[in-house]
C-alpha cells in the first residue's frame, strides 16, 4: 500500500496523514483488516433479513452442526446464567429416558453409558472401571 492510497484503518484519509508509521503488511495492519471484516460481517448480519422457513418447515432445526469449544463454553454459560428450567427439563427427560431405556432394552443402556474406551461412564463405576484398567496394565 502506497502513501497515498486510502488508510487501512478506514479513516477515508489517506496513509501518509493517518497511520504513515505502521507498515505495509505489519501484524497491527493486519489484525486491523480483521476487526473491520468482522465490524462489516456484524453490520452485515445486524441488518433484517427475510428467514428462509416457511409454515410446516423443520430441516434446519435438526441439522448437525460443528461448533468450537469456545461457542460451546458459550452456550454453556448463557444457558446456567439464563436458562436454568431448561437445564431441569432436559436433565428430568435424559433421567426419564435412562429410566426408560433400563426397563424395555438395558443391553442399549449399557451401550450408551461406556466411553470410547469402553469402559462404564457413569459415576458410580469408577471403581470397577480402575480395576479393568489395573487388569489391562
Amino acid at each position: 500500500m502506497s502513501r497515498n492510497e486510502l488508510c487501512y484503518c478506514g479513516s477515508g484519509r489517506k496513509r501518509k496523514k493517518c497511520h504513515k508509521e505502521v507498515h505495509n503488511n505489519s501484524y497491527i495492519e493486519i489484525l486491523s483488516n480483521l476487526y473491520q471484516a468482522i465490524e462489516n460481517e456484524k453490520t452485515y448480519n445486524s441488518r433484517d433479513k427475510e428467514h428462509p422457513c416457511k409454515n410446516g418447515c423443520f430441516n434446519c432445526c435438526y441439522d448437525a452442526f460443528i461448533i468450537s469449544m469456545l461457542e460451546f463454553e458459550y452456550i454453556l454459560y448463557d444457558l446456567r446464567k439464563n436458562h436454568k428450567e431448561i437445564i431441569e427439563d432436559v436433565f428430568n427427560a435424559a433421567l426419564e429416558g435412562e429410566k426408560l431405556l433400563k426397563e424395555q432394552d438395558p443391553e442399549l443402556l449399557n451401550y450408551f453409558v461406556k466411553d470410547a474406551t469402553g469402559l462404564d461412564a457413569r459415576m458410580e463405576s469408577r471403581e470397577a472401571n480402575q480395576k479393568m484398567i489395573n487388569k489391562r496394565t
